[in-house]
């Protein structure tokens, strides 16, 4: 889990994070809800809801499964929708993982064979930070051999025959070339 800040978070409210700089106004925001499954940790970590690791203690891969877990029980609604797509069409039935840990990076779908990528992009991913971090994942992935495309949600949400056809151009494209 990370902090707002962008620093790994030791302390949850909820589903969000502190790092130990913002931790004072979590413990605020706990006293202020009432959480009665709020306890004081004598090294000093708080929970709220189910336990949290201490994340100084794992290894980036048990980081990056932490995250991996907490994106696949919260998709959001356009990725529910781009799922149901792939699931549902003959040519793309069956080939694309949902957030697997490809290279340090949890991407929203992936077709290992073809290594094409699939990102639902959200409203975080148009703000300059997102747009920064887009550019390097992409950088990085396309480096390694994979294609990466994509879609905002209002594109997957509202023109789903779209988003299919783009896909299977893809997926058609880069399967050819590799023969």
């Amino acid at each position: 889990m990370v902090c707002a800040c962008g620093k790994t978070a030791l302390t949850r409210v909820g589903s969000i994070g502190y790092c130990s700089e913002h931790r004072p106004n979590a413990v605020a925001q706990i006293a202020k809800l009432g959480n009665p499954k709020a306890k004081k940790r004598s090294r000093g970590y708080i929970i709220a809801g189910p336990p949290l690791v201490h994340v100084d203690r794992l290894s980036t891969k048990q980081i990056k499964e932490l995250q991996r877990k907490q994106l696949r029980a919260n998709p959001t609604p356009a990725e529910i929708a781009l799922g149901k797509i792939l699931k549902s069409h003959e040519l793309t039935k069956g080939k694309y993982e949902f957030q697997p840990i490809i290279h340090g990076y949890i991407p929203d779908f992936l077709y290992r064979m073809a290594k094409i990528i699939i990102e639902a992009d959200g409203a975080h991913h148009y703000t300059p930070d997102g747009k920064a971090a887009d550019a390097r994942r992409t950088q990085h992935l396309k480096a390694e051999g994979y294609i990466v495309i994509r879609f905002n949600n209002r594109e997957i949400l509202h023109h789903p025959e779209r988003v299919v056809e783009i896909i299977l151009k893809m997926q058609h494209d880069k399967l050819s070339s590799n023969q």
